[in-house]
């Protein structure tokens, strides 16, 4: 009797467990529609994620300068030639763009 009672209730749980995740699942892709329509709709969000994407010297910067701070916490560059090397390279990448 107990065994009986004990599947039926796992049953229910599992019954309840699976329109939860059923309900959840399907919030989840109309909110993803309406986000999609949104963002095709809005013009500046647009205009925005363009501009982000014509900046990548500040990228190219950010990146120089954690390639410093990384390799002075690693005591690497005691030597003048690691510094050097970097700036050749970030003057050879911006060049490179133009």
């Amino acid at each position: 009797m107990e065994q009986k009672e004990f599947e039926n209730k796992l049953d229910e749980y599992a019954e309840k467990l699976s329109n939860v995740v059923s309900d959840g699942i399907s919030r989840m892709e109309k909110l993803y529609e309406q986000t999609k329509e949104n963002l095709k709709s809005d013009a500046t969000t647009a205009d925005k994620l363009k501009k982000i994407g014509e900046y990548p010297k500040i990228g190219q910067v950010l990146i120089g300068l954690g390639i410093i701070w990384l390799l002075f916490t690693l005591h690497v560059l005691d030597n003048w030639i690691f510094p050097v090397l970097l700036i050749v390279l970030g003057v050879f990448i911006v060049l490179r763009k133009k």
